[in-house]
């Protein structure tokens, strides 16, 4: 999965030019150049994670000129435990076994803040979905929308590692849950 991980880098920086890495947390955004030493810092960071966890929602995020990658190498999921019930539930309420811990990568476009960013232009995610490695899965909207500027369309796109091939397998899992 890392070593997937790192190779959708490694192409986003030949195509679309250098980049870094870095995480959502303001003390640890050291923000390292890739593809070194971006690609330590990285490895590590997921490394140790999954000595935790199975799946948790927290993000490594790729900088490229124009272009930003959401990499969740450990899934988005989260759950909670609800006091009231006594029941582990997904952040929505729904049963556990809702819960999807696939790694995917979420596209967006220019990085705006900490964990703020803009939709991914049309011609970004096309050029994007034309290098993706065969075997993953990509993903687009179909609808453009207006950013948040009110003057450029974006697009919702995503690449999500096909569970066969790169999931852990199946039944009980270590996931990250927080209290009501």
């Amino acid at each position: 999965m890392l070593d997937a991980c790192e190779g959708l880098i490694d192409i986003c920086a030949a195509a679309f030019g250098p980049g870094i890495v870095r995480t959502i947390h303001e003390a640890y955004d050291a923000r390292p150049a890739w593809p070194d030493p971006g690609r330590g810092m990285f490895r590590q960071v997921w490394t140790e994670a999954g000595k935790l966890y199975d799946a948790v929602d927290e993000p490594m995020i790729a900088v490229f000129p124009g272009l930003c990658l959401k990499i969740l190498p450990l899934g988005g999921a989260v759950c909670r435990y609800e006091a009231a019930s006594g029941a582990i539930v997904t952040m929505s309420g729904a049963s556990i076994g809702e819960l999807d811990p696939t790694p995917a990568v979420r596209i967006y476009g220019e990085e705006r803040g900490l964990s703020a960013f803009s939709l991914a232009t049309p011609g970004m995610v096309d050029s994007l979905e034309k290098i993706v490695a065969p075997g993953l899965e990509f993903w687009k909207s179909e609808t453009l929308y207006v950013s948040t500027d009110m003057k450029t369309l974006g697009r919702f796109a995503a690449i999500r590692f096909p569970h066969a091939a790169f999931g852990a397998g199946r039944g009980p899992i270590r996931v990250r849950c927080v209290r009501d």
